[in-house]
């Protein structure tokens, strides 16, 4: 396997952050395909490939032999995921006879890591949904243990995205990204840049979303997913750095929400 490009490489990691949260293939593969989003290939995706992704060890980075993962030898392409994300992947995959929480997490593919770079998952701690970072740091023990509140980051993103959404008029429900349908940060212009962020965003995300004044009030007449698709189209990225709080409180300051740049059609 070569390496791979970085909106392909961002994809991969997307349906293995979905998968992990909780997402089936099936609804992976319906979303992607439902967003306009290729293959590698130019085709459809199906759930047998999307099945296919979450199990190959090598976008973790692993070498395999014979259809074993070779120990302590790692590949020469950069990984799309981390091991552990794989390894939790896998476990899944074992026991998809089994019936597992959905847990819903609006912001899959937007929240990275402000110290790494590396996405954060959704996950659960101790029982409560918390985004937490799949990356890790040799240097910086505490690292892996890094997480934040799942509900507390999605309110102040949602109250964010409602203040926009309550300001607009008529004629900005039309606008599209400037970015539109990829965005891939360059990792040589700022070291902390995430290894293969990219988001696709599709203007249809806004069919259905009342603007103006009664914003607020029909937000939650959306389905999940749909509000998921308007928050990827009105956010670029969101970075979450360390808590300067101590726990439990919530530090609202860690998030970097950064809004996408709009521009009428």
């Amino acid at each position: 396997m070569g390496e791979l490009v970085a909106a392909e490489a961002a994809i991969v990691a997307e349906i293995f952050d979905r998968f992990v949260e909780g997402a089936s293939l099936r609804s992976i593969a319906q979303d992607l395909n439902a967003r306009g989003v290729p293959t590698s290939t130019g085709k459809s995706w199906s759930v047998g490939g999307i099945g296919r992704i979450v199990d190959a060890p090598r976008y973790a980075g692993l070498r395999v032999r014979h259809g074993e993962v070779v120990a302590g030898r790692t590949a020469v392409w950069p990984p799309c995921v981390d091991v552990d994300v794989w390894e939790r992947a896998r476990a899944l995959r074992r026991g998809a006879g089994q019936e597992r929480p959905r847990h819903v997490y609006l912001l899959t593919g937007l929240v990275v890591c402000a110290v790494c770079g590396g996405h954060m998952v959704g996950s659960s701690v101790n029982g409560y949904r918390v985004y937490a970072c799949a990356g890790h740091l040799p240097s910086s023990p505490g690292h892996r243990r890094r997480y934040i509140s799942a509900d507390n980051l999605e309110g102040q993103v949602v109250e964010q995205a409602l203040v926009m959404l309550e300001g607009w008029e008529a004629e900005d429900a039309r606008t599209v990204p400037i970015a539109s349908p990829y965005e891939v940060p360059d990792p040589s212009a700022n070291s902390t840049a995430p290894r293969a962020l990219i988001v696709i965003r599709s203007a249809a995300a806004m069919d259905g979303v009342v603007i103006g004044p009664g914003a607020r009030f029909a937000w939650n007449r959306l389905s999940a997913e749909h509000k998921a698709a308007v928050l990827r189209f009105l956010f670029t990225v969101i970075r979450i750095g360390p808590s300067t709080k101590p726990r439990p409180v919530f530090d609202a300051g860690r998030a970097d929400i950064v809004p996408a740049v709009l521009r009428r059609p």
